[in-house]
């Protein structure tokens, strides 16, 4: 009975099936609390509630419930604790609490009774805190995937994390998290999502960066994200070791210094480049081009220096290149009117000089064109007016001339 448009609150008297096996009410309208009396569902092995308007609290009555595998109550306005009873089912499998206004911390009783079949555990989007302790990864052994992003919780990752050897995901993002990220997590080396962005977590010498090279042995990452902490420094060498899988890589917002190392070119099959708001420097013509597969080219608010390579035009894939706010120079390279795919060329604020070629008239796709506070000069070309596309354009703050197309 999923994705229905059912309305009202869930009727106690369902509570009376006692040999129901499966209650499946998720994506509906449903209101009002959980019933109290769901634990007289004795035999119930999956709970579905997620995507509707529930409130209150968990009932602990579901300790009754004991084969309970599956319970997802995601998405949904409940309140109060996790109770405690929901880490004593031994058949647990997936525990799906996500977006919801749950607070306190994950049960303890998660980590006494050593759950070997939790697979997933997901209560991002809540207001959870506290830390977590240090033989976390030793009591769920079997665990998957494991999401605790956008809550409250501080201290150190554990480095016991490390041992729970066949998780594909972990996302730890927009916490409290401090402290140096453990090497221990190069160990999981069948990671493929790892997000650690939005935390206070810190690297600022050769030790506390060795995370870095650690990952490498997670041969099938695809997604790493590290933005708004922070790693102070020169991005470490051993960036260029990260998996050839690697789709996503996001360090924006920390206080990064010194050049992008030209081995970060190795990661060819990046889709999405994030290096914003920090302060690194100096040219970035020895790798962008590299990059055949990348969508986005995000390194605003920096100081990098030099042209924009005209190997640029080779990557066409792309749909965003954000360089704001830089010391970047010289001309646009004609080969970027290549870019067919190109939907926000953000330049504002650098050192961009010389006529704006005219091959910028085919980017067709173009909604966002940002050339203002730069040192352009002579005419607009005409060819801007074959953006029929364009939303916002910016020319503000050159030194051109002549009639708007």
């Amino acid at each position: 009975m999923t994705k229905n448009s059912l309305q009202g609150i869930i009727p106690d008297t369902l509570t009376n099936c006692s040999n129901l096996e499966v209650l499946e009410l998720s994506g509906n309208f449903l209101i009002g609390e959980i019933p109290l009396n769901m634990g007289r569902l004795s035999n119930l092995l999956r709970l579905g509630l997620s995507v509707n308007n529930l409130t209150g609290t968990i009932s602990p009555s579901l300790k009754n419930i004991s084969q309970l595998e599956r319970i997802f109550l995601a998405d949904n306005k409940l309140t109060g604790t996790i109770p405690d009873e929901l880490g004593q089912f031994p058949n647990l499998g997936s525990l799906v609490l996500g977006g919801n206004k749950l607070s306190g911390g994950i049960p303890e009783t998660l980590y006494k009774y050593n759950q070997s079949s939790l697979i997933l555990l997901d209560v991002g989007y809540n207001m959870l805190g506290k830390t977590l302790p240090s033989n976390f990864g030793d009591t769920l052994p079997s665990l998957r995937y494991l999401v605790l992003d956008d809550n409250n919780f501080e201290g150190h990752i554990p480095a016991s994390i490390g041992n729970i050897s066949g998780l594909l995901m972990l996302d730890l993002s927009s916490n409290n998290f401090s402290g140096q990220v453990p090497s221990s997590l190069g160990m999981l080396g069948m990671l493929n999502f790892l997000n650690l962005g939005g935390n206070k977590l810190e690297a600022k010498d050769i030790e506390s960066w060795e995370f870095i090279g650690a990952l490498s042995n997670c041969s099938s990452l695809q997604t790493l994200g590290l933005g708004g902490n922070k790693l102070q420094g020169a991005i470490p060498n051993s960036i260029g070791n990260l998996s050839p899988e690697l789709q996503q890589l996001d360090m924006d917002t920390n206080e990064l210094t010194g050049p992008a190392p030209i081995n970060i070119g190795n990661l060819s099959a990046l889709t999405l480049l994030d290096l914003s708001v920090n302060m690194l420097d100096g040219p970035i013509e020895g790798w962008v081009g590299k990059l055949k597969n990348l969508t986005a080219l995000i390194l605003g608010g920096n100081n990098f220096t030099g042209p924009i390579p005209s190997s640029i035009g080779d990557l066409t894939d792309l749909t965003t290149i954000s360089l704001e706010e830089n010391e970047f120079e010289g001309p646009i390279p004609p080969s970027m009117g290549k870019l067919k795919n190109l939907t926000a060329l953000i330049l504002d604020g650098n050192r961009f000089s010389g006529l704006i070629p005219s091959s910028i008239g085919n980017l067709s796709k173009l909604t966002h064109l940002y050339l203002g506070k730069n040192e352009f000069e002579g005419l607009i070309p005409p060819s801007i007016g074959n953006l029929k596309m364009l939303v916002k354009l910016h020319l503000n703050d050159n030194n051109l001339h002549g009639n708007i197309p």
